[in-house]
């Protein structure tokens, strides 16, 4: 047993010592006829010619790199004097300027009689160098005979003269960082969000053939989820901002973080810190829900506030309170809901400090109004365009609701202005499910078709979604203050 594992170590070692790597030297050590760069080429000549000739061994061919796949190329005649094994083959090895093996069997090219004397083969080594990490890599090419299955001739005959290329060329045209990047741990679905991220850029001569794109992994599932494209703003080397969009992700737990892709080649990765960020996208119903019921609870915490004797508890409460203010405003601000917060709170803003029933009513319809129209024409179906429109319709719905000024009874307004809130969100809702599938808005000959939904009911039921729902929910918020305003109004004086 002793001795058939001894054996076994024998052929093991053996058969290792086949495709055993020799580390290259340095690349000063290297003779300068033994070093291609492409460093003082310019894209019109992407390659350089070369010829080498050194103890029988003569190579000539051309050294080229193609940024576009990065892709390094080595192709020419090898022709040497050097007494060998008629079943060798020419050969190489690939390693980085580390040490590093790139390429540790490479392929073969099959000699033949050469007029200058001696043998010669025709070589091809490309190699793909997206993987490296620097903006200039060094690649060494270190050639070799085989003789198949059975020895490498650096391995077996140390003495003899095999060849060592350095290439050099430039690996990347930027190394990119991301300096500081606000991520929400919470963002909505079906809606586009905008993350801000301050990135610094080193580059290599001309500007980086990167664009900014979200880096998005969907938790679970390791597959990389479809963010927007757009150009870093970027005339020199130095630091900007960058507004990246992720637009109307689906409803799940994702990986992200600010992200660099070069087109069709390869996603930047040789960051020196830029993790991913867990976040949970949710519809955004229930994102308007969580707003909502957090707006509130500001609001209840400083009412509460004021009601405290203590003075350093009070302002102790007050730092708390700003620095809660503070974390909601910049997890709402990345994406169109702030818009609707906004609207939320100038509408309770407006219903505290009007008196009068029928303006109270009137500025609250406005409002909600606009904000609809902002909601679908810019938020979700982008079908506004240009503000000119919107524009208009707010001027239009100004103007539709002045009757509204005139009513003095407070439960009169109230029921007029969630009459027409009810209407306004029908509406819009219907409007939004007809653009959803036909990418247009309803004429008045598909009106004539309005008996017929009954029939496609569980189709458009399909087609509804959380965000169809988000209005009647904006109404409800709404309406609520003008009856709670009538309310007030009919409580006996005591």
């Amino acid at each position: 047993m002793k001795h058939l594992f001894i054996s076994l170590w024998l052929v093991a070692a053996g058969l290792g010592r086949l495709v055993a790597a020799h580390p290259p030297i340095a690349v000063d050590a290297l003779p300068a006829q033994w070093k291609l760069s492409l460093d003082a080429f310019s894209s019109e000549h992407p390659d350089q010619a070369f010829r080498a000739e050194a103890d029988g061994v003569y190579i000539e061919g051309r050294f080229s790199f193609d940024s576009g796949v990065q892709m390094l190329r080595l192709q020419g005649v090898y022709r040497t004097r050097q007494e060998l094994d008629p079943r060798a083959k020419l050969s190489y090895q690939l390693y980085s300027d580390e040490g590093k093996v790139l390429q540790a069997d490479g392929r073969r090219f099959e000699w033949r009689a050469s007029a200058a004397g001696g043998v010669e083969a025709d070589f091809l080594i490309e190699s793909v160098l997206i993987k490296q990490p620097k903006l200039r890599s060094v690649v060494r090419v270190q050639f070799n005979y085989v003789v198949e299955h059975e020895y490498w001739y650096r391995d077996r005959h140390p003495e003899l003269f095999l060849p060592e290329l350095a290439l050099s060329a430039a690996v990347r045209s930027a190394q990119l960082s991301v300096r500081w990047a606000w991520v929400p741990p919470v963002l909505p679905s079906e809606t586009v969000c905008i993350i801000p991220a301050w990135i610094g850029a080193e580059f290599a001569g001309k500007p980086p053939p990167y664009s900014a794109a979200l880096d998005v992994l969907a938790s679970g599932e390791g597959g990389r989820v479809e963010a927007l494209r757009q150009p870093l703003p970027l005339r020199a080397d130095g630091e900007c901002l960058v507004l990246y969009g992720l637009e109307e992700a689906s409803r799940r737990s994702v990986q992200l973080r600010p992200g660099f892709v070069w087109e069709g080649v390869e996603w930047f990765d040789s960051y020196r810190s830029n993790p991913y960020r867990e976040v949970r996208v949710v519809g955004p119903l229930s994102y308007v829900f969580g707003l909502t019921f957090a707006m509130l609870g500001l609001v209840g915490g400083w009412c509460g506030l004021q009601r405290v004797r203590s003075r350093r508890l009070r302002w102790a409460g007050y730092g708390v309170w700003g620095v809660a203010g503070l974390w909601l405003v910049a997890v709402v601000a990345v994406s169109f809901y702030a818009v609707v917060a906004l609207g939320i709170a100038l509408i309770w803003w407006l219903q505290r400090r009007i008196a009068a029933p029928g303006s109270r009513a009137y500025w609250t319809l406005w409002c909600f109004l606009v904000m609809l129209e902002l909601y679908w024409g810019h938020g979700i179906t982008g079908s506004c365009g240009h503000w000119t429109g919107t524009f208009i319709s707010a001027c239009l719905a100004a103007l539709v609701l002045l009757p509204l000024r005139c009513l003095q009874r407070p439960w009169l307004a109230a029921s007029a202005g969630t009459a027409i809130g009810l209407i306004a969100a029908l509406g819009a809702t219907a409007m939004a499910v007809y653009f959803g599938f036909f990418h247009d808005y309803p004429g008045l000959r598909d009106l004539l078709y309005a008996g017929q939904v009954g029939a496609v009911g569980d189709s458009v039921a399909i087609l509804v979604g959380q965000r169809h729902l988000v209005p009647w929910l904006l109404c409800a918020c709404s309406v609520s203050g003008l009856w709670r305003g009538t309310v007030r109004a009919k409580r006996p004086n005591r």
